[in-house]
């Protein structure tokens, strides 16, 4: 299970929330995207927009950022590279 993540918007610095959205592989059926927004919802101060099959879209700061990529890996997805934009 692969994902990709891609910065939409924002500054990088400073902790202004921005949208990160994460494509995410292996994601099949509803289960998946209930089990990855439970855990993305546990992040504080990050607010899960949507998770839909093969992709995640949370506003964060990006002090967060790798918390949200832990996330999906505790929720049983790995990552393989990240591309911020």
């Amino acid at each position: 299970m692969l994902f990709r993540i891609h910065n939409a918007g924002g500054s990088n610095e400073g902790s202004m929330p921005n949208t990160m959205k994460i494509q995410i592989e292996g994601m099949h059926c509803d289960a998946c995207v209930m089990r990855v927004r439970k855990f993305l919802s546990r992040i504080p101060d990050a607010r899960v927009k949507d998770v839909s099959v093969g992709a995640a879209e949370v506003e964060i700061t990006p002090e967060r950022r790798n918390e949200a990529l832990q996330a999906i890996e505790k929720a049983g997805y790995l990552q393989i590279g990240r591309a911020h934009v």
